[in-house]
């Protein structure tokens, strides 16, 4: 039975694995462009910039940079193999992540297939919330390492837990998480300390260790125990040397401390669940419940035979993941090894049997046999329910969708200058494409400019047209590269009033971006004969319709739904709001009602 399941289950999660992390770049308008850019500097000065170089509104405002290493990377990939490459990159890193702590529960001892895949499961639906090319790809892979390590060590000592002050200085200029290297060793230590006490206290009746107790177990420590926990010890008092090994010296070290401080910009990634769930109700943030539910409850049933490093993660990383999205995967790596052990423990009076219960009572064994087969039949469900998913929202590929390059290429072609007024979410491109020869007004990193420049300027002047040209007057902005996706309430109500200042000519738009120039030569764009391209995907004929629903153009909404319908004739998002724009006397309304009818009700 155990073969068969190993052929069956392992396969099908690698499947899945595969599917979940392996898909065309999504975020190429967003940090990645920027990333290449800085690594192509760092590579070239041979030194890492200290402060917004991209920017000419805060030119010399001081910025961290920990994660030049992954940027030295992704330059380095993209010169040798374009963006195929970073995609496999980041790729492998996860791949190798997932598979460290999946098959270091495999071998461990009572770990059961069943067990082993249901947490698979309920682990790649939380990692599909990060599955773009990002510099976090190696943080999840090197607290993959950490972990894996350190619960060898402290299963059997070994020489292996002195390669996590290497690593650590390697994650240190990697990634900001590298916070969490060091957190880690810490808990294991306190682990090993407790465990040290606990043995050295004199027949101990409870396992709550009381102050007397703790105070008598360090009075009665000698050097063999000391030599005991002596070597984390070590590994963590050299790993918060070592940290210090970055371009920032003690600032860098400390910078995750307090790179909130100056944060005048809330983006998604760093927002609480509970926030997120209100506002857009993810399928990952229920993924993320029922496995700290799940891990919860396992842990509670199992207390006598769990160890505090099994309570100091599960609370630790859930925190974490509470506080921010960005920080959920963290939970998986950090605690995939003890919830498969506890789960397993807890699962095998329903799925084995031994030899003499199988002589002895047969009828219970088959009853037994018959749970094994509905728990394998379920997940397998499980299984093919989320592969679907993934594919239906992520095709698998490597291909590179265009993103802003079309509008980039426009603004080369016809030699249109700056300065440029950007919004957020499409400045990291610019940078990617344009700079030195450009420079832009604003890109994704908040910590980057004063926390008051969102504050005061950014986001007021997209809502008051008079405070745009007040910042006109002061920048002389002769472009508008706006990524119109964005869903912000300012960058909504910018469009709407910018579209109709006859100070501006809008000439070009795709499902990205719409570019305005104050350039004469330049021909002029008219949104009522923009023509919709029926080659468009889906999503990219969404993305008009909503740009067109922002400026409150009825007509070219219409157009947009119905060559939609045309392509896509049973879909009900469409077929929904066309019925609601289309005027009530349109001969076609009873058609479409009835196929809404028909297909979404």
């Amino acid at each position: 039975m155990q073969l068969f399941l190993k052929f069956l289950l392992i396969p099908t999660t690698l499947i899945l694995l595969i599917a979940t992390y392996l898909h065309p770049i999504s975020a190429i308008t967003q940090d990645l462009g920027r990333h290449i850019k800085t690594g192509e500097i760092i590579t070239t000065t041979h030194s890492v910039p200290k402060t917004n170089l991209y920017s000419y509104t805060y030119p010399g405002f001081p910025f961290i940079n920990h994660h030049w290493g992954s940027e030295v990377l992704f330059y380095l990939t993209y010169q040798a193999t374009g963006f195929t490459g970073t995609l496999l990159l980041t790729f492998c890193a996860s791949l190798l992540a997932f598979l460290l702590v999946y098959f270091y529960a495999l071998k461990s001892s009572g770990s059961s297939l069943l067990a082993l895949s249901l947490v698979s499961f309920l682990s790649l639906g939380i990692l599909f919330e990060r599955t773009d090319v990002r510099p976090e790809a190696f943080s999840f892979l090197f607290l993959a390492f950490f972990i894996t390590i350190l619960f060898k060590n402290r299963k059997t000592p070994t020489k292996w837990i002195y390669a996590l002050i290497p690593l650590e200085l390697l994650w240190t200029n990697t990634h900001v998480y590298f916070i969490i290297g060091i957190v880690v060793i810490g808990l294991f230590f306190i682990d090993n300390l407790w465990n040290v006490i606990l043995n050295e206290v004199k027949n101990p009746k409870r396992s709550f260790v009381s102050l007397r107790m703790a105070k008598e177990g360090f009075q009665q420590l000698n050097s063999r125990t000391v030599q005991q926990f002596l070597p984390l010890l070590t590994v963590l008092s050299c790993s918060i040397l070592i940290s210090l090994l970055n371009p920032n010296g003690l600032s860098g070290l400390l910078y995750p401390f307090h790179v909130f401080q100056n944060y005048g910009y809330q983006i998604e990634e760093n927002q609480n669940i509970f926030f997120l769930w209100n506002y857009s109700q993810k399928r990952t943030i229920a993924f993320f419940w029922v496995y700290v539910v799940l891990l919860f409850v396992t842990l509670t049933f199992r207390t006598k035979q769990t160890k505090p490093i099994d309570w100091f993660l599960f609370i630790t990383f859930t925190c974490l993941g509470i506080s921010a999205i960005r920080n959920m995967p963290l939970l998986i790596f950090a605690t995939f090894i003890p919830l498969t052990y506890h789960l397993s423990a807890l699962l095998s009076p329903v799925i084995e049997s031994s030899a003499k219960q199988n002589e002895a009572i047969s009828k219970q064994s088959n009853n037994r046999a018959m749970k094994q087969w509905i728990l394998i039949s379920c997940l397998l469900l499980l299984f093919l329910w989320q592969i679907n998913y993934v594919f239906t929202n992520k095709p698998v590929g490597f291909s590179t969708p265009t993103g802003a390059s079309q509008g980039v290429d426009f603004l080369q072609k016809h030699h249109i200058k700056g300065p440029i007024f950007n919004n957020f979410d499409i400045g990291s491109y610019l940078i990617f494409r344009l700079y030195p020869q450009e420079k832009v007004f604003v890109d994704g990193r908040p910590e980057a400019y004063p926390a008051e420049f969102f504050q005061n300027i950014y986001i007021p002047m997209q809502l008051d047209p008079i405070l745009f040209e007040k910042r006109d007057e002061k920048y002389q902005f002769n472009t508008i590269f706006f990524s119109h996706t964005d869903q912000t309430p300012w960058a909504k109500q910018f469009l709407q009033k910018i579209t109709k200042n006859k100070k501006w000519q809008i000439v070009y738009l795709d499902d990205t971006v719409i570019i305005l120039t104050k350039n004469a030569s330049v021909k002029p764009l008219s949104l009522h004969k923009y023509p919709i391209d029926p080659s468009l995907s889906l999503s990219s004929l969404y993305k008009l319709f909503s740009f067109f629903q922002t400026i409150e153009d009825e007509n070219k909404q219409r157009e947009v739904l119905q060559q939609i319908i045309e392509k896509y004739p049973t879909d009900c998002g469409a077929l929904g709001q066309l019925l609601q724009t289309i005027p009530q006397n349109d001969p076609v309304i009873p058609i479409y009602q009835a196929r809404y009818i028909a297909n979404c009700q």
